[in-house]
């Protein structure tokens, strides 16, 4: 009698990749020290905006860049490249450090994930790390906030404009500085629920009744401004971005999205 047998090459994840960026296709630097750097240098190729805070201390570095010195995984090589702010003292309200890309369509549901290098883990008050938007009054700021004694994510929102923190992951403790890190964030505003993960472990929930129906999200600052130090001039220091991914699900610490995985194929039937 025949003995039949499927052999299936499976797949690994089914997440469908909204928009992912890991800066490696730049073929120059861009560095921006102006308010509004879109004429000179000009807008990097797929982004709306691109600023820096020129108002606050800095000491004589663009503020805002896509630079090699950034890149997490090769160094060195040709044509890899990251996003790099040069954080000065301090530079709120004034001014932002940021780069801006129009996901094209408004979302409800997304996971955020990127990496994240920086070389200071201990501040006064903020450190903002995106805006999550979809116009001036539907705002979302993934942000590290001091807490009490710790520093902690916080997902600010403008309809509360109040602060709501993940207590499971304590930057000034269980960071260590000038390491890559792998963040991702989970922003369900249908179901009004969001998540957050380091290294691939989530680090705490919130039940957000607070947010609003009908808030959607169609744009992402990369960085933003942040306020509060703990360091003097000359000091000067830096945070990098990398290999950022937004889904539709969860996307988790990987060298590939889960969307580049074949999906199964090759079915067979073996007699």
């Amino acid at each position: 009698m025949a003995v039949l047998a499927l052999l299936i090459i499976s797949q690994t994840g089914h997440s469908t990749i909204i928009w992912q960026e890991n800066f490696d296709g730049f073929t120059r630097d861009y560095n921006c020290s102006l308010d509004d750097c879109a004429l000179n240098p000009g807008l990097p190729s797929g982004y709306v905006a691109f600023g820096s805070n020129v108002r606050g201390k800095n000491y004589g570095r663009p503020n805002a860049q896509i630079v090699a010195g950034a890149e997490r995984s090769n160094p060195g090589q040709t044509n890899k490249r990251a996003f790099r702010i040069n954080l000065e003292e301090d530079s709120w309200p004034t001014g932002d450090n940021v780069l801006t890309k129009d996901l094209g369509k408004n979302y409800t549901r997304i996971y955020l994930r990127w990496y994240q290098r920086d070389s200071v883990k201990s501040f006064g008050n903020f450190q903002k790390l995106f805006r999550l938007k979809q116009s001036d009054g539907q705002i979302l700021i993934p942000e590290f906030q001091v807490n009490g004694g710790n520093i902690q994510m916080n997902l600010w929102d403008r309809q509360t404009a109040s602060n709501h923190f993940f207590t499971g992951y304590n930057l000034n403790t269980q960071y260590t500085a000038n390491t890559w890190v792998c963040y991702e964030i989970k922003i369900d505003l249908v179901n009004k629920q969001a998540e957050f993960w380091v290294n691939g472990v989530s680090k705490g929930t919130l039940n957000a009744t607070w947010w609003p129906s009908g808030w959607y999200i169609r744009y992402v600052q990369i960085g933003g401004n942040q306020y509060g130090h703990s360091w003097i001039a000359p000091t000067e220091h830096t945070r990098d971005y990398d290999d950022i991914v937004i889904a539709d699900s969860y996307v988790g610490p990987s060298g590939v999205s889960a969307a580049e995985v074949p999906a199964p194929a090759n079915l067979r039937v073996v007699n």
